[in-house]
């Protein structure tokens, strides 16, 4: 070891590098693709994920509609209608209660007397009853009987004629 200067840097010493610029861009890059894959890797997975809930989701709706099928369901949709349509009459005050007015009507109609429809309209609170029976008389008392009644302000003959069999047929409206 003869002819070392050991005060003399030049010979042994190694240079350090500072990290460039160059460097530091590859190594944001490489940290930015991972998390940038990561990220795609995650979303695809959870897709996949709810995708496969929404198959089983399907195959149950599509065993459960077999019950929403059919006759009995179809009941319980027009009785829904009608409890709708009874509540907004019930809202607006309008509602009719049809029991006491047929009820009325059974004890104002003689025995002669076959009805054979019954319609109430709201617009213009009136009742239109078609029937047959045997004779004007019974046509006459039936109008006397209707318009004697409190309940009615007026009763209209809106027909009166023959059917085929020789009955009388009439149809009468009575307002309220």
């Amino acid at each position: 070891m003869a002819g070392i200067n050991l005060s003399s840097s030049s010979v042994g010493e190694k240079k350090v590098k500072p990290v460039g610029s160059s460097n530091g861009f590859l190594v944001g890059a490489i940290i930015l693709l991972v998390l940038l894959l990561g990220g795609w890797g995650g979303t695809y997975g959870y897709k996949k994920t709810l995708e496969k809930k929404l198959a089983t989701y399907d195959e149950i709706l599509e065993k459960n509609s077999v019950f929403l099928r059919g006759e009995k369901v179809n009941r319980v949709a027009d009785f829904d209608a009608r409890l709708r349509l009874m509540g907004e009459q019930a809202q607006k005050g309008e509602l009719v209660d049809s029991r006491t007015l047929l009820t009325a009507l059974e004890g104002l109609i003689l025995q002669e007397v076959t009805l054979s429809k019954y319609e109430y309209k709201r617009e213009n609170k009136s009742v239109t009853l078609e029937g047959k029976t045997d004779s004007f008389k019974q046509v006459a008392r039936q109008i006397i009987s209707l318009k004697t009644d409190a309940m009615f302000s007026e009763v209209r003959v809106l027909s009166l004629g023959y059917d085929d069999n020789g009955k009388v047929i009439f149809t009468f409206q009575a307002k309220f």
